[in-house]
């Protein structure tokens, strides 16, 4: 009976992996159609982009859904992902509605959707934005509340750097129609990589270029976890490669330090031996020697632009007065200090109580503060405690599993976290890498809720 089992399971796994040429075949035409849009300028709709996301789910598997949903982290400057977010969770209940399990882990969703329900009352609101700025957060919640049966953590973390490159790809060959494909005269002024087609208004593939950073750091991290857990491919070293000079392209300082975590984390990650971690800091070295070479090689202009962006007198660029903007916004008053002034245009509503034009919050954690008062960093710190609590119960997580989750963190003290749809989706991703189990590859376990 025992080997009749182990036969099925093997079968079962069998079958998946050969089912996923139709998941490959959408996932392909999803971003044939995003570059057919944004390169050859052809006249194709977003929402046919939305709909063959629609259908590619409608065709996945569990993990294969989840992934897509994940893959959307670089694709969500090309397409309404928000609405393929739903599309997915909908498509999921129908077809695997034994897995959802409703725990504790929904309660921190549900006071935060509630307490922003009470800001407007107080404030301005829209059922739409409301909605549209949860939807993260209730895919995530989604996630944590489901029983995993098989998730292949390789394939999420090789179709997340996938589409990074493909975006990125879109961005860059944008930039070279505009400046007669000459390479070196995009890195000439200012510049900073991001931005490709400038004339578009929405879904152009368009990004901040600490975004872009962040989004890299991501894929590559996914890539060094396989590496680390010895579950990697050759292709995945050409793939580190290509997204750390796209990285260094965005001349991002956020990427430099959040990069410098992650080799720092890889560099102790699963090697319990002295020789091994002296194996692993050389071919560190080797890798970013590598790097730097081809850096130098094609990029020339980059190093003295990057290094510029250090010489100035305000290496923060302008986010210590930001900071202490808000912070004297937040002391101002006991009312926004505990209760803050909701999610929904918060800039603006601060700008007007206090006459003045600032830019939006570039720290993560006072920019919670900002829009929910000191409440806000509970209940956001609950819903990271459910992520953390509900895991499949034979895993022993190692520092391995937590590098996403911490990037993640470190990323938005230089950014938006709570009203930034993508570092939002990105936590999904931190969630599943803290479920994997990198020494036995698929879990049959169910979660452990610990109620």
């Amino acid at each position: 009976m025992t080997n009749i089992n182990v036969n099925l399971k093997q079968r079962n796994i069998c079958m998946e992996k050969h089912s996923r040429g139709l998941f490959y075949l959408g996932m392909a035409a999803m971003m044939a159609a995003i570059f057919a849009r944004n390169i050859l300028e052809l006249p194709i709709p977003v929402v046919a982009i939305l709909a063959i996301g629609a259908l590619v789910a409608a065709v996945s598997t569990r993990d294969e859904m989840i992934a897509l949903v994940i893959a959307c982290i670089p694709m969500s400057a090309a397409l309404q992902y928000k609405y393929l977010i739903f599309i997915c969770i909908i498509i999921y209940i129908m077809k695997f509605a034994k897995d959802v399990k409703i725990t504790i882990a929904v309660l921190p969703l549900l006071f935060m959707m509630v307490w922003e329900l009470v800001h407007g009352l107080f404030y301005p609101f829209s059922v739409y934005e409301y909605l549209r700025g949860f939807t993260e957060l209730i895919f995530c919640t989604f996630l944590v509340m489901i029983v995993p049966k098989k998730v292949d953590y390789k394939m999420i973390c090789r179709l997340l750097a996938i589409s990074s490159i493909c975006m990125m790809s879109i961005v860059l060959l944008n930039l070279l129609e505009k400046t007669g494909y000459n390479f070196a005269a995009i890195f000439t002024g200012s510049y900073r990589f991001g931005v490709g087609n400038t004339e578009a208004e929405n879904f152009g593939v368009n990004y901040n270029a600490n975004e872009l950073g962040l989004i890299t750091n991501l894929s590559i991290a996914g890539l060094l976890q396989l590496i680390a857990s010895k579950k990697h491919h050759v292709f995945d070293y050409l793939m580190i490669v290509v997204l750390t000079m796209f990285g260094v392209m965005t001349m991002s300082r956020t990427f430099l330090v959040c990069f410098a975590f992650i080799i720092a984390m890889f560099t102790i990650a699963g090697v319990p031996t002295l020789a091994g971690k002296v194996k692993r800091v050389i071919f560190i070295i080797l890798m970013i020697l590598l790097i730097l070479l081809l850096v130098y090689a094609l990029m020339p202009n980059v190093y003295e632009m990057f290094a510029d962006r250090f010489r100035v007198d305000d290496i923060s660029n302008g986010r210590n007065d930001l900071f202490a903007f808000y912070g004297q916004h937040i002391l101002s008053s006991f009312k926004y200090l505990l209760f803050g002034v909701g999610m929904q245009d918060y800039g603006t509503i601060v700008n007007d109580i206090h006459k003045t034009t600032w830019d939006v919050c570039h720290n993560g954690i006072q920019e919670l503060v900002v829009c929910w008062g000191v409440l806000g960093i509970v209940l956001f710190a609950w819903f990271i405690l459910e992520m953390l609590r509900n895991k499949p119960k034979s895993i022993k997580r190692n520092i391995i599993n937590f590098i996403p989750l911490v990037l993640i963190i470190l990323g938005v003290q230089a950014g938006q976290l709570i009203t930034s749809g993508f570092t939002l989706l990105s936590f999904c991703y931190a969630y599943v890498s803290l479920c994997y189990d990198f020494s036995g590859g698929y879990q049959n376990e169910q979660v452990s809720q610990g109620n």
